[in-house]
C-alpha cells in the first residue's frame, strides 16, 4: 500500500505557483504602500523646508532694517559697499542713471538665505 502511493508533481506545481503568485502578489503590494509612504515623506520634507526658508528670509528682512543698511555691488568690479536703507533705492537709481544695470541692491535674505537656483 504504501508503494503505491504516488504524488501527483503536476498538482504540487500547480500549488507551489499559486502560493508563490501570491507571495509575489503581497510583495509588490507591499512595495507599492511603501513607495506611497516615501512620496509622501518627501513631499512633507519639500514642504517643511520650503517653509524654513521662508521664514528665515523674513527674520532676515527683519534683521537688515533693525541693522538700517543694504549692501549695493557693482556688477563690473565686484565691489560691494554699504548703503544707508531708506537710500538704498535712490543711491542705486542714481548711479544706475549713467550705467543701466551696472550697480544692485544686495538684500541680506539673498546673501544669507538664497533661494535654491539663485546661488
Amino acid at each position: 500500500m504504501a508503494n503505491s502511493l504516488r504524488i501527483d508533481q503536476q498538482v504540487v506545481a500547480q500549488n507551489c505557483q499559486k502560493v508563490i503568485d501570491k507571495q509575489n502578489q503581497w510583495f509588490n503590494n507591499f512595495e507599492a504602500v511603501q513607495k506611497q509612504k516615501s512620496e509622501a515623506f518627501d513631499s512633507f520634507m519639500k514642504t517643511t523646508q520650503d517653509e524654513q526658508l521662508e521664514r528665515e528670509r523674513s527674520n532676515t528682512n527683519f534683521d537688515e532694517v533693525l541693522r538700517g543698511y543694504r549692501d549695493v555691488e557693482d556688477t563690473t568690479t565686484g565691489e560691494r559697499t554699504s548703503v544707508d536703507l531708506g537710500n538704498v533705492d535712490g543711491v542705486v537709481n542714481s548711479l544706475n542713471e549713467t550705467d543701466p544695470g551696472r550697480y544692485k541692491e544686495i538684500p541680506l535674505r539673498d546673501e544669507v538665505y538664497p533661494l535654491p537656483g539663485n546661488n
